[in-house]
C-alpha cells in the first residue's frame, strides 16, 4: 500500500513538472486542492504531500474543503473558477459528492485543468446526511445499527398458544 502510494506521489510530481513547464516562468499558475475536510490521517498525509509537489512545480496553492463549498445546488459560486485558478486537484475523486459533477465541468469547459487520484471519479459518492458525508456503505452500515424507538410487535414476549388464525378465505388452509 506504501509502494502505491510513492508511486501516485511520484507520477503527480512529474504531471506537476510538466505543467509548469507549459504555464511557463512568468505567470503564477493557482492550484486548487479539494480536500473532504474529515480529517483521516492517511488523506491528510496525501494531501500534504501533493500540497508540497504543487508548491515544488510554481503553483500558489488554495485548498478548498467539500464540506464548506457545496450549497444545496452544488457549488457555491465563484469557489472554482477557471479565470483564477489553472489546475484543480482531486486527492480522492472516488468519493465526490455527485452535486460536484456541474461545477468541476464548467471549470474544466472554462479551461481549467484536472488532476484526479483514487480514479474513477463518483464510483463511491458521498452525500451529506445530517452532519456527516457518508458513502452509500457508511449510511447503510447506520441506518442498520438503528434501533425501533417503538415496537408495533415484541414477539419474544408473546405467547404463541394465544395466536389466531385470519384470512379472508377461512376455508383454506395456510
Amino acid at each position: 500500500m506504501r509502494s502505491l502510494a510513492c508511486f501516485r506521489v511520484a507520477i503527480a510530481g512529474f504531471v506537476l513538472a510538466a505543467a509548469s513547464v507549459l504555464h511557463g516562468a512568468d505567470t503564477n499558475p493557482v492550484a486548487v486542492i479539494w480536500t473532504s475536510g474529515e480529517g483521516s490521517d492517511s488523506s491528510d498525509a496525501s494531501v500534504n504531500a501533493l500540497t508540497g509537489l504543487i508548491r515544488e512545480a510554481g503553483y500558489a496553492v488554495e485548498s478548498l474543503r467539500i464540506p464548506t463549498l457545496l450549497t444545496d445546488h452544488g457549488l457555491s459560486p465563484g469557489e472554482l473558477d477557471a479565470t483564477r485558478q489553472d489546475l484543480l486537484v482531486l486527492p480522492n475523486a472516488r468519493h465526490l459528492p455527485p452535486e460536484t459533477v456541474a461545477p468541476i465541468k464548467r471549470f474544466l469547459d472554462g479551461g481549467g485543468d484536472v488532476l484526479a487520484f483514487n480514479l474513477p471519479a463518483w464510483e463511491d459518492p458521498v452525500f451529506h446526511i445530517g452532519d456527516q458525508w457518508l458513502t452509500r456503505a457508511d449510511y447503510a452500515a447506520a441506518l442498520s445499527r438503528q434501533r425501533p424507538e417503538v415496537r408495533l410487535l415484541d414477539l419474544a414476549q408473546a405467547d404463541a398458544l394465544t395466536w389466531l388464525r385470519h384470512s379472508d378465505q377461512p376455508g383454506h388452509a395456510t
